[in-house]
């Protein structure tokens, strides 16, 4: 019996194509989506701007290639010209369940979100947490997972930003330093979401389950910089960068964001951001 069709949108974020990578590695049929493509090997894969995609085209799509289990890993930091938090976090999942909910047959969903997004404090956790509040009260099996700060073999936003300060002989202020940030393992978001499609292959239908996906111990920004520091062989620190070089990078980032730029520094999230 051939295992089940999973359709992965995102597919070429940090977190998105480290899935994809890994459900092919354990023999799963993948069909990638993406806004875009920049290198990878040939896949069946969709280029398209499905976060404004209709139901009927989504709907088309998942039923048309088979699709059992979608795993929705768009995110963005930030609205920009890219594309806004209301559009990829909000309105593309509504429309996402509606299409399953219309499909022939059950089908699982496994949604990425992030840690406290039912705090609110700022337009990326409050976007999805109303995505969370559209999968759970959808009726359809689903899976939550809510990662931390993610770290992998490769690095993409602030997960880049963190290796930068690695291996700089400046390090953060005392109070960025002690901010809290609980880590999560690349291998731990791909092993939950294979264990959860390997479930539903072996026959499980009842799924309405959320899981922190995170170290267990808190940490801080400063001791994941200096923990990667030791691993990447980083010079030792001299002294800490200024304050305000730190308050006109992130506004300079916010300026540039006008341009398409998706500089890491921009005005933070949250201390809670993932790296997806």
């Amino acid at each position: 019996m051939e295992p089940p069709r999973v359709a992965v949108f995102g597919a070429s974020g940090l977190i998105g194509g480290a899935i994809v990578a890994d459900l092919r590695r354990r023999g799963f049929s993948v069909l990638a989506l993406a806004r875009r493509f920049v290198a990878g090997p040939a896949e069946e894969r969709i280029e398209a701007t499905f976060a404004q995609l209709s139901v009927e085209d989504l709907a088309q799509i998942l039923a048309g290639r088979g699709v059992e289990i979608v795993v929705n890993a768009v995110g963005v930091l930030q609205s920009g010209p890219s594309g806004s938090a209301e559009t990829a976090h909000v309105e593309f999942p509504q429309r996402l369940v509606v299409a399953l909910r219309a499909m022939d047959r059950p089908a699982l969903l496994i949604h990425l979100s992030i840690p406290g997004a039912d705090t609110g404090e700022t337009e990326f956790s409050r976007t999805k947490r109303r995505a969370e509040l559209a999968i759970e009260g959808s009726g359809l099996p689903y899976v939550l997972l809510r990662p931390g700060f993610v770290i992998g073999p490769t690095a993409y936003g602030g997960s880049a930003l963190i290796r930068a300060l690695a291996v700089l002989l400046l390090r953060l202020p005392r109070e960025e330093r002690a901010r809290p940030l609980q880590v999560t393992a690349m291998s731990d978001v791909t092993g939950t979401v294979a264990w959860a499609a390997a479930a539903w292959a072996a026959g499980r239908r009842e799924f309405a389950a959320d899981f922190d996906v995170m170290s267990p111990e808190p940490t801080s920004v400063g001791e994941v910089v200096e923990a990667l520091r030791r691993r990447l062989g980083g010079p030792r620190p001299v002294a800490d960068f200024p304050r305000a070089f730190l308050g006109l990078g992130a506004r300079l980032a916010d300026a540039l964001a006008v341009l398409g730029s998706a500089a890491p520094i921009r005005s933070p999230c949250s201390p809670r951001c993932n790296a997806a």
